[in-house]
């Protein structure tokens, strides 16, 4: 799993996940977490994304459209992208971070 900073997923702790921001990566922990506890989080109807002035479409769950800038970016996967996956695309696509609220979070 490739991550980056800002991006969101899981740590599971004694108590339970929760969903975290990554804030510092090393070679063997996520925020002082060690890495065998870091999981990435499925983008699934299980969550409610807002991005945003920018718009994302679950279209089923292989595939997804954001719109930025009038223009359209579709992807398509074999299952369920992780949410950390579709912000490093968008990073690497706009130059930008995107902005994302976990509504469960």
């Amino acid at each position: 799993m490739k991550l980056q900073r800002g991006n969101y997923v899981y740590a599971n702790y004694p108590t339970g996940k929760e969903v975290i921001e990554v804030e510092s990566i090393s070679k063997f922990f996520v925020n002082g977490i060690g890495i065998s506890a870091i999981e990435p989080i499925l983008l699934t109807e299980e969550f409610k994304i807002e991005f945003g002035k920018d718009k994302l479409v679950l279209v089923d769950k292989s595939g997804f459209v954001i719109f930025k800038n009038g223009y359209a970016y579709q992807f398509v996967f074999e299952d369920y992208p992780y949410i950390h996956t579709i912000q490093n695309l968008y990073q690497a696509l706009t130059g930008e971070e995107l902005e994302i609220n976990l509504n469960n979070k």
